[in-house]
């Protein structure tokens, strides 16, 4: 029963009278409805700060997949250009620094790669399969460490015999072996490896981005306390329909 006073100034007879305790009730339905309302946009916001922090870190894997996918390709280059350069300074049309140079950019880009799948001797973070093809039992690594070496050994022989001696002929020779024995299968394995590893990266970035976007358009808004079809809106509609109806009732009586 809804609790009813006299008011002297509208000359009412009867009018509803709300009490203490059902104040207490609706103010303690509000605040769980606002509390409900701004766990929402707390939920709401995490997710799509995370979705935004694994996209930016997924674009910048794959711009660095980029550059080890250029430096790889052209480890495969530099190692057929080094063997057509040996023969070219024997035959005089090209000159020995020319061949250092290539050759001391070929050790500076096996170097990079190296120093970036392992940071240190203890720490490593290549992937399983290229862990086996730069370090496994005849890796590119040693590969391409026998085959400098080979290169250093026929610049050393040219400065320290000529060009056309023997010894030149035979270190030519056997940087030419070497160029075509297997190296450059296996470089050109390692650069489709990165290719493939590349690609599975880019589809997990687009899955992401649909994922982000999934979740931008789901999580919208939530409706706040009060506000029109809101619960506490229905709540106090509620109330003051009743209020009226009990007023209509104490008049009628009345008359």
């Amino acid at each position: 029963m809804i609790p009813i006073r006299y008011d002297p100034i509208n000359n009412d007879r009867e009018i509803p009278f709300w009490n203490d305790s059902i104040d207490g009730s609706s103010m303690s339905m509000t605040r769980t409805l606002t509390l409900r309302y701004l766990a929402a946009l707390l939920a709401i916001t995490c997710v799509l700060v995370s979705s935004f922090l694994l996209v930016q870190y997924e674009i910048g894997r794959n711009q660095h997949d980029a550059h080890l996918i250029n430096i790889s390709g052209r480890q495969r280059m530099l190692s057929q250009r080094l063997a057509l350069l040996t023969r070219e300074v024997q035959r005089g049309t090209v000159s020995i620094e020319t061949l250092q140079s290539t050759r001391d950019e070929m050790a500076s880009a096996h170097d990079e790669l190296i120093a970036y799948h392992w940071p240190s001797p203890d720490s490593a973070s290549a992937p399983p399969t290229l862990a086996r093809m730069y370090r496994g039992e005849d890796g590119i690594d040693g590969q391409v460490v026998q085959y400098l070496a080979t290169v250093s050994d026929f610049v050393r022989v040219v400065e320290e015999s000529g060009a056309s001696s023997p010894q030149a002929t035979g270190r030519a020779d056997a940087v030419a072996h070497l160029s075509q024995s297997g190296l450059l299968e296996d470089l050109d394995a390692v650069v489709h490896e990165y290719e493939r590893l590349s690609d599975r990266k880019t589809r997990r970035f687009r899955t992401l981005e649909v994922m982000a976007l999934v979740l931008g358009l789901v999580g919208e808004e939530p409706e706040r306390p009060g506000s029109d079809g809101g619960e506490g809106a229905g709540a106090e509609e509620g109330l003051e329909e009743g209020a009226s109806l009990h007023l209509s009732s104490s008049r009628s009586r009345g008359e």
